[in-house]
C-alpha cells in the first residue's frame, strides 16, 4: 500500500468504506502518479510492517532496452552511532533493542559486553545482524544479502 498526494493504493482495493475515499488499485505506473518533488509513503510487509518515506529527488530519463528496468531508486546509506559509547559507527544491529535503545553496537563495545559475560546480553547475542544499508535492516532477521 501506498499513499501519494492523498491518494491511497492498494492491491486489493477496498471500495464498500464507510468513511473517506476509497483506495484505487495498484495497476497505475509509478511515473503516471509521482514526479519529480512528491514525498509519497509506502508501507511493506503487515506482519513485520514497515513504513517508508520516500521522495522523489530527480528523474531521468534513459533509452528503453527491453522494457527490463522500469524503477531505479537507492536510499542513502545510513551512518549509525552505537547506542552504548555513542561515539563509534555502530556495527551490528541488536532487533530486540529497538525499543530500549540497546540496538545498535559498534565491535568494541560489543566485545566489552561479551568479555563481561553479561548473561542478559549473551542471551540475546546470538540474535545479532550487522547494520546493512535498507530500511528492513533487524526485521524477521533481515540482514541485506539476496
Amino acid at each position: 500500500m501506498f499513499i501519494c498526494n492523498g491518494v491511497q493504493y492498494e492491491s486489493c482495493p477496498d471500495t464498500e468504506l464507510f468513511w473517506g475515499k476509497p483506495s484505487k488499485n495498484m495497476k497505475y505506473k509509478l511515473k503516471d502518479v509521482v514526479g519529480v518533488g512528491d514525498t509519497f509513503s509506502y508501507e511493506y510487509d503487515f506482519g513485520s510492517t514497515t513504513r517508508l518515506v520516500l521522495s522523489v529527488n530527480s528523474c531521468i530519463e534513459r533509452e528503453k532496452h527491453n522494457n527490463k528496468i522500469v524503477i531505479l531508486s537507492r536510499n542513502n546509506p545510513p551512518k549509525i552511532i552505537c547506542n552504548s559509547c555513542e561515539e563509534n559507527e555502530a556495527r551490528w544491529v541488536n532487533p530486540f533493542g529497538y525499543n530500549n535503545g540497546t540496538a545498535f553496537w559498534c565491535k568494541d563495545c560489543l566485545k566489552k559486553a561479551h568479555d563481561k559475560e553479561n548473561d542478559e546480553f549473551s542471551d540475546e547475542e546470538g540474535y545479532l545482524l550487522p547494520i546493512c544499508n535498507s530500511p528492513r535492516m533487524g526485521v524477521c532477521g533481515y540482514e541485506g544479502r539476496v
